[in-house]
């Protein structure tokens, strides 16, 4: 059965994760649909670039191609998304005259001091990769005018929204799968009511997740040098040196 949006359960979403998190953050269908935000925002077009890495997911490249010019060479960029892999700060060592999306996916924040690693105006967080949500992208940013922006963002697109969920739930339903994802990925910024229940529902594994992630590298931590990753941010993957391993 299709919901429409419930704004009052949407905010009760955006406070939970602004609250812990310490910023503000605003609640898309997907962390790609949040890039396409931005990307609107900025008024991206054909004669901008925007840089990421060469190794990235498809994803980013198709979301960014529908918009502007995707570039895997640094050179010129207009906005540089910037992956902290696994929760693995990345630092920019030059900033120049660029925008800066801290690409947080799949990263659970331990410190609120450490969003913005890169004094970026923009940071994402997809929720299924840190709740298990179906559905789910948060952006923060400290910038009014562009949270005010986000706001008629999320008012729009309301058939895409429904049409999404539908078969995002039903791949689910179907396989486990989650192969419906991309479809008009880019241009859905509506969070449909079931989406927003299944999100609400799976908060508890914010926390619960985060515990379980910091007591397996306490874990790890007693046979392996991992102190650097203990540096207010978690993924659910630790990427271990080969050499170390026995």
């Amino acid at each position: 059965k299709i919901k429409l949006n419930n704004r009052k359960e949407l905010k009760r979403i955006e406070d939970f994760f602004t609250n812990k998190l310490g910023c503000q953050a605003k609640l898309f269908p997907s962390a790609r649909a949040a890039i396409s935000v931005i990307l609107k925002f900025l008024k991206f077009d054909r004669s901008k670039e925007v840089f990421t890495d060469r190794w990235s997911s498809h994803c980013l490249f198709n979301t960014i191609g529908a918009f502007t010019n995707v570039s895997t060479s640094f050179s010129k960029p207009d906005l540089v998304i910037c992956i902290h892999k696994w929760g693995e700060i990345k630092k920019i060592s030059l900033r120049k005259n660029f925008y800066i999306i801290e690409d947080s996916v799949d990263s659970i924040i331990l410190d609120k001091k450490n969003l913005f690693p890169n004094n970026g105006e923009f940071e994402i967080i997809s929720l299924p990769k840190i709740i298990g949500s179906i559905t789910g992208g948060l952006v923060l940013s400290k910038s009014k005018k562009f949270l005010k922006f986000c706001e008629k963002e999320q008012k729009k697109n309301v058939a895409l929204g429904v049409y999404q969920a539908r078969k995002k739930f039903e791949s689910y339903r179907n396989n486990k799968n989650f192969n419906t994802w991309l479809y008009h990925e880019s241009w859905n910024t509506y969070v449909e009511g079931n989406c927003l229940s299944d999100i609400k529902n799976n908060l508890k594994n914010y926390d619960i997740n985060k515990r379980i992630i910091f007591e397996r590298l306490k874990k790890v931590n007693k046979y392996l040098d991992i102190n650097h990753y203990f540096k207010g941010r978690v993924g659910p993957v630790l990427p271990i040196d080969i050499t170390k391993v026995r």
